[in-house]
């Protein structure tokens, strides 16, 4: 009962100025609540009445704060959410409550109350928020578009700005998206019939709160997909809001101080990253609205010259660039700032508006003067701004070219310095080169890029050392930068422009190399060295001093780009005698400057010896720090000269140098530190590239001075890591041990072979030692201190240990193994007690001590030799080795359990073994007894690290000496075995169900099962087999009757595990021919349902995939030990249990029990067979079931066809007969889910091509049938196509024409058909299509085809292949033995007379209006389709053309066929 008496009171509690009306009475909220459910109590227009109250309320609180306005009430909105939805169902109110509505929305306006709500947003509470919105935005939906009809555009503007500035903290409120929807759609109809949008401009511009607001939401965020529909309706309100024909027309004439440009000047001083970041959104909204209303806003006289119009929206365009450039201070750009540069210019080039005759390109240009002034302190390190700048010079340069073309040669100086490398540099570097690809002007790239190395800036404020490693690290001289210019140079520098720039290039090297002479010379005169005449002549030579470094800087820069040009000079594809010209200018500056400033420079830097003096003085070696700029020449004629000598399209001539081995292995000897590392790198590659054109003398020299490289320097420092740039390769200690480093990687990926043959034994286990003590610990991609990847010996090594090359190298791999050989010979004394094991000796060796972390890292690097490169000698050596390390290691852990080192080197140690054994098949030469005890150690439980599993390996090896013992108690040996076999019942061993032995319980039942019968072992041993079978099957049942009868689910993590226990124990029973008593598979399905499996959130998946994938084998188990009648109850359980759990199941899990199911169904019995496949044909054919349960019936069925038992031939036609009858007449399995679909295609063409002779000509109709049903029209489509559908028809259809002739040749109507149908399946919508036309196609198409994605090449591949099958010879596969030889045919001939209409199929697409078949699918089917045209001939060709075919389609057969008499075989030639 309601606590008014009447209507009139009721009305009057709710008019009342007093809330609550009665003193210490309910509120009327809670009255109006209890009125609104009370369907007792009566009131004409109740919802009217209580919706006009809830309305005055709301526009009368509508100014207080959000603790007593009943705008920010949940209470409020939920009753007036039930009067306007009675039914509950928001998008349809009844046409009565707009009737009443109106009225009520003419008296109160919805407007404030809206804007009142949406500002009262930042105050809400997240907890209240929630419902709070989901009640409004149901009332928001009706009540706004019916209470704004007659509202003015200025007062929806209004609002719509308060949703703008308030909506940013619920932009994942879908609620609140749907209020904003409703606001924009409103705002925007009425915008478009707006006859004032002037002001509405100025008023929404002005609004800084909601113009700022808007500002972001013109750049896309991470929000949910739902908002990106109101983020797009926001965006369009608001550009036609700003951009109208009125406001363009004054931004076209003059942007600066329009109402757009001051407010954006305004937000740009409190917002700057928001308007910055805005811009170019903007501007591309703007050059829409400009082209969409060119016609209106610029000249369309017929007196106007042509393009005027172009020229003046383009010129219109450039003026807002100008003015939104204009705002950012040339002077205090930041990153932010060059990337708004960069996206108005991106603007500029996609939509065209580059005009080189305009003048308003002016501030365009001057980005690149002031990008040059900021590149120009980049050379201190990285800078914010740095790449955005050149990113925004790639996008001028993709407007056009000759915007920076003026300064190239300053920004190719400027990327010189940056001494880092960043995508974006690479970018503008490519667009530069890729502008001279296409203008045939590579040359001019080149003498650019050469005058800029050959100048670099030395006037900065470090030395030129420094400048040196910059410009190494930079993008100019990158790999990947030089990559490009050398592909270029050789496949786009023209013949003509060939010899100038070779030229050019030879010229400045020259130049360049003589500046750095003076300037030495000069410097020797400064400092008083040198003769008199000398000083005197160089004093009146020189005018001004030169830095010999700068001028260092310089060449090694400029010999930089010579060897990539040289390098790749294009030879090949210029003329003979423009060839030889070429050659020629090489030879020239080969003979002429290369190899005679080599060697002067030799000369300078080697001390005097064997008596060559120069006027009676000896020469004298100078310190490495004072010939830095000489080293630093030498360097670079070192490459130089390499570059020629690998450069084999020259044919240069052999160089005539016989005294620079001599030379360079004297500089290496003297080396004390003051030669260059990076100098050590190129001496080093030089002696090893003429190692076969030196003295066997100085080849032993070079090999023994590069190893001691590799030994010296890097083995104190193995944890190194090197870039691969040699510029780091610098005087210190850190510079010497990367020298080291590149040493090895110079040696291992290029000149390992050169060192096999030339190195003698000893050099060789020189190199042996030191590859061993590289730590394989880690193997990977090392990182460098700045995060890149870098090179480390550890990861050298690793490629080496992969590459084929490495073990054909006879005399490495000898001395290497030789060496390992050597390192493990001291496991060959008597076994070490635990008190001998040492660990890693801090001292190196120890006498008498064991290093087993050096064992440890030997057999590690063991672990990468092929097995098949042992000798057996060796092998077997290394075989009793490891097992004796293994017990040294295993003691060892007795002592320190926790011992990370042993216990990684104990997994290291049985890996070895276990691979070798693999590799040999059996455990070889050891007794029956050592067998045993190894066995027995294995089985002895080893610590873990960090939770990790380190028993498979240790399982993976009691397998095979399982195997072995297994084996040799076969022939005879049965005491060790049973010895082994009596240790499992010393001791509880389920316990601990996680440790060894109960696992390896699991390995032994799989073995005996898969290789030992048990009659073939004595009656010792099978007794000993029977009485473990016994004790296991009492314990573990014990353990499963406690699993059976408890509550607690915690106690049930180890369920997967005494599963896979008792599973072992039935198939070991079975094994021993015991009689089992108790089962437990259907009492498990009991306990462990599906509803169980779904609820158990604290295990994890895999828990779920083991338990029910285990039920499923106990089940399966169980089956061999129940009677016939028995068994058929066991077999309904096991398929219900099966469709039950495949849901929960992964992909993997479901995998293992397709795999349980068919090692199952191999072993069934006919009758049982035949019975499980009436109880899924049963199941099939109900309607009843759910498509999941159908799909998980039918894939079932597929697994028991797949892997059938034997004499069940007929029982599997019956079966598959039947599942056709049923698929064809059941429209879930050809029009339900995808899955089922697929499914049921997938049973089909798994039976017509893997049992092809079980098919029957009864079959045959039911199958063609069913492939029409696929390929039928459809009124309805998937959401997305179904390739796969489309490929297991063409499998089915293959399958029946290759293997299945015979049954194919009877119903060739059905065959053309179906390719007809497949044929029209491969058309596309046209683009643009209205909704009608499209639908018009897709009524043709089959239901798993979608309008947005059309079939693709893929399946045209597919298609053409099955059509040029028709013409392919096979044999028919068949069970029937013929009494004379099968003959290879085809269904060419047959099949001849159908082809046509085939052909038809596919003029009939390519003529569709609609429709279209893209070049990419065309070409794709032109094979199969030619293999049709040679089955028509001629007679049915003309036949066609006459009768069958319009203009049209005669035009496109026409076409068709000549390109088929074009690659048709006519037998000649």
């Amino acid at each position: 009962m309601t606590v008014f008496q009447s209507a009139q009171h009721f009305v009057r509690a709710l008019k009342g100025p007093s809330d609550p009306p009665v003193a210490q009475g309910p509120l009327k909220i809670s009255i109006a609540e209890q009125a609104w459910h009370d369907q007792s109590f009566y009131l004409p227009n109740k919802a009217e009445v209580i919706a006009d109250w809830l309305l005055s309320k709301f526009f009368r609180e509508r100014g207080e704060g959000v603790s007593t306005n009943a705008l920010a009430s949940e209470r409020y909105w939920k009753l007036l959410s039930s009067v306007l939805y009675p039914n509950d169902a928001p998008s349809s109110p009844t046409s009565n409550t707009v009737a009443w509505l109106k009225p009520i929305l003419g008296r109160i306006a919805i407007v404030p109350i809206v804007s009142a709500f949406l500002n009262l947003w930042p105050e809400l509470e997240p907890s209240q928020s929630a419902n709070l919105l989901e009640y409004t935005s149901r009332c928001i939906s009706l009540l706004y578009p019916l209470g704004t009809q007659k509202l003015t555009t200025e007062a929806l503007l209004e609002a719509w700005g308060t949703f703008l500035k308030n909506s940013g903290p619920f932009v994942n409120e879908l609620s609140a998206i749907k209020i904003g929807a409703v606001l924009t759609k409103v705002y925007g109809d009425s915008l478009s019939n707006s006859s004032n949008r002037k002001k509405l401009n100025s008023s929404f511009v002005q609004s800084a709160a909601y113009f700022n607001t808007w500002l972001e939401r013109l750049r896309a965020t991470s929000t949910p997909p739902q908002y990106e529909y109101l983020r797009q309706s926001i965006l369009s309100v608001g550009v036609e809001t700003i951009f109208n024909l009125d406001t363009l027309r004054q931004i076209s004439e003059s942007p600066d101080g329009t109402l757009l440009f001051n407010a954006l000047e305004t937000s740009l001083r409190t917002h700057r990253t928001t308007v910055l970041k805005s811009f170019p959104e903007l501007y591309t909204h703007y050059v829409s609205c400009l082209k969409r209303h060119r016609g209106a806003i610029f000249t369309q006289s017929s007196t106007s010259q042509a393009g005027s119009s172009r020229t003046e929206f383009n010129v219109a365009a450039m003026k807002f660039f100008t003015c939104c450039q204009n705002m950012l201070d040339s002077e205090q750009r930041d990153g932010d700032a060059w990337d708004t540069i960069s996206g108005l210019a991106e603007v500029v080039g996609q939509e065209n508006l580059y005009d080189s005759q305009s003048d308003t390109l002016s501030s365009l240009k001057s980005n690149v003067s002031v990008a040059l002034d900021y590149l120009a302190e980049s050379w201190k390190g990285p800078s914010q701004a740095t790449i955005p700048i050149v990113r925004c010079l790639s996008a001028i340069t993709r407007v056009d070219y000759d915007l920076v073309l003026p300064s190239m040669g300053q920004l190719l100086s400027r990327l010189l310095m940056i001494p880092e490398t960043h995508p974006d540099y690479f970018t503008f570097l490519d667009s530069l080169l890729e502008f001279h690809i296409k203008t045939r002007t590579v040359n001019q790239y080149l003498e650019t890029l050469l005058s800029c190395l050959s100048a670099p800036s030395t006037s900065l404020q470090i030395g030129a050392r420094e400048c040196y490693a910059i410009c190494l690290s930079g993008p100019i001289l990158h790999p990947k930068h030089l990559e490009k210019v050398s592909k270029a140079t050789q496949q786009f520098l023209t013949p003509s422009q060939c010899n100038t720039a070779l030229g050019q290039l030879c010229e400045a090297i020259k130049t360049l190399k003589e500046a750095h002479k003076t300037a030495e010379r000069q410097r020797d005169a400064d400092l008083g060295k040198g003769s008199r005449k000398a000083r005197k002549s160089d004093a009146m030579i020189v005018e001004q001093k030169l830095d010999p470094e700068s001028i260092t800087l310089a060449f090694a820069l400029s010999s930089k780009l010579a060897q990539t040009v040289l390098g790749s000079l294009p030879i090949s594809s210029v003329p003979q005698h423009q060839a030889e010209q070429i050659r020629s200018i090489v030879v020239n500056f080969q003979t002429e400057f290369v190899e005679p400033g080599l060697s002067k420079l030799l000369k300078g830097l080697t001390k005097s010896e064997d008596g060559d003096e120069v006027k009676g003085s000896k020469r004298k070696a100078v310190s490495g720090n004072d010939t830095w700029g000489t080293q630093i020449v030498l360097v670079s004629f070192l490459r130089l000269r390499y570059t020629l000598g690998m450069a084999k399209y020259l044919s240069l001539p052999e160089s005539a140098a016989p005294k620079l081995p001599k030379r360079l292995l004297s500089l290496l000897s003297q080396d004390d530190g003051e030669l260059l590392p990076e100098l050590t790198l190129e001496i080093v590659r030089t002696l090893l590239d003429q190692a076969f054109t030196m003295e066997p003398s100085e080849v032993s020299s070079s090999i023994d001075h590069t190893l001691q490289l590799v030994d010296k320097r890097l083995s104190p420092h193995m944890a190194t890591t090197w870039s691969g740039s040699v510029h780091e390769l610098t005087f210190g200690e850190m510079g010497q041990a990367l020298s080291g480093l590149a040493v090895l990687h110079l040696v291992l990926e290029r000149w390992l072979p050169v060192i096999d043959m030339s190195a003698s034994e000893h050099q060789l286990q020189k190199l042996a030692k030191i590859l061993s003590r590289i730590p394989l610990d880690f193997i990977g991609t090392p990182q460098g201190p700045s995060g890149k990847q870098s090179l480390g010996a550890n990861h050298l090594l690793f490629r080496a240990l992969r590459s084929a090359q490495f073990w054909e190298l006879h005399n490495l791999r000898t001395a290497l193994l030789a060496h390992l050989e050597e390192v493990t010979s001291t496991l060959d004394k008597d076994q070490p007690s635990p008190e001998k094991i040492s660990r890693k000796s801090k001292k190196g060796k120890q006498s008498g001590l064991i290093d087993i972390s050096q064992v440890v890292s030997t057999y590690r690097l063991l672990l990468f030799f092929p097995v098949e490169y042992f000798t057996k000698s060796c092998r077997s050596d290394l075989v009793k080795r490891a097992i004796k390390a293994d017990w040294s290691i295993s003691h060892g852990l007795e002592k320190d359990s926790s011992a990370e080192e042993e216990i990684v080197g104990l997994s290291v140690v049985r890996t070895f073994l276990k691979r070798t054994f693999s590799f040999l098949g059996s455990i070889e030469q050891q007794s029956s007894s050592d067998v045993a005890d190894f066995i027995l150690h294995l089985l002895t439980d080893i610590p873990t690290i960090g939770g990790r599993d380190d028993y498979q390996t240790t399982l993976d090896l009691c397998e095979l000496y399982f195997a072995e013992l297994f084996r040799q108690a076969a022939r005879g040996d049965a005491g060790e075995a049973s010895k082994v076999i009596s240790s499992y019942l010393q001791y509880p061993i389920f316990d601990n169900l996680s440790s060894i032995k109960p696992r390896s319980l699991v390995l032994i039942v799989e073995l005996l099962n898969r290789d030992f019968g048990f009659s073939s072992f004595s009656p010792d041993i099978q007794a000993s087999f029977q009485g473990l079978h016994a004790r296991l099957a009492t314990v573990l049942q014990e353990k499963i009757n406690v699993v059976l009868s408890v509550e607690d689910t915690t106690s049930l993590q180890n369920v997967p595990a005494l599963l896979t226990y008792w599973h072992a124990v039935l198939s070991l029973g079975q094994w021993v021919g015991a009689e089992a008593s108790t089962f437990f598979g259907t009492q498990l399905v009991n306990k462990f349902n599906l509803k169980f499996l779904s609820i158990q959130e604290i295990f994890t998946g895999e828990w779920t995939d083991k338990t029910a994938v285990m039920v499923i084998a106990i089940l399966l188990q169980e089956l061999r030990y129940r009677d016939e009648m028995a068994k058929n109850d066991q077999l309904n359980v096991v398929v219900a249990a099966y469709v039950a759990y495949r849901r929960v199941l992964s992909p993997s899990g479901q995998t293992e029990q397709d795999d349980f199911i068919s090692k199952a169904c191999r072993q069934l019995s006919p009758a049982s067979f035949e019975h499980v496949l009436s109880l899924l044909e049963e199941a099939i054919s109900k309607d009843s079931n759910a498509s999941t349960m159908a799909t998980d019936l039918v894939h079932l069925a597929s697994v028991l066809l797949r892997d059938h038992p034997p004499n069940t031939l007929r029982i599997m036609q019956a079966f598959f007969t039947s599942c056709l009858d049923i698929f064809t007449n059941h429209e879930e399995f050809t029009a339900g889910a995808v899955e089922l679909r697929i499914q049921t295609l997938d049973i089909v063409v798994q039976h017509c091509s893997e049992r092809p002779a079980a098919l029957r000509s009864l079959d045959m109709g039911n199958t063609w049938a069913l492939l029409s049903k696929y390929l039928s029209p459809s009124a309805k489509h998937d959401k997305a196509t179904t390739t796969a559908i489309f490929h297991k028809i063409i499998g089915i259809v293959n399958a029946v024409i290759r293997l299945r002739r015979d049954l194919v040749s009877p119903m060739l109507p059905h065959l053309g058909m179906i390719l007809r149908q497949l044929i029209l399946s491969m058309r596309q919508c046209r683009s643009q299509l209205a909704s009608k036309q499209t639908d018009m196609v897709m009524s043709t198409q089959p239901r798993w085809i979608s309008a947005a994605q059309s079939l693709g090449v893929e399946e045209a591949r597919s298609l053409s292949r099955l059509l040029e099958t028709l013409t392919t010879k096979t044999i028919t596969r068949v069970h029937a033995t013929s009494t004379e030889t099968q003959k290879a045919e085809s269904l060419a001939a047959p099949f001849s007379k159908h082809a046509a209409f085939v052909l038809k199929a596919y003029i009939e697409a390519m003529n569709d209006p609609l429709c279209v078949l893209t070049l990419d699918v065309r070409k794709e089917l032109y094979s199969g389709l030619y293999a049709l045209c040679s089955m028509i001939g001629e007679h049915s060709r003309d036949a066609m053309m006459v009768s069958a075919l319009d203009a049209g389609g005669k035009a496109t057969l026409k076409t068709l066929w000549k390109e088929y008499e074009k690659q048709r075989y006519v037998g000649r030639g």
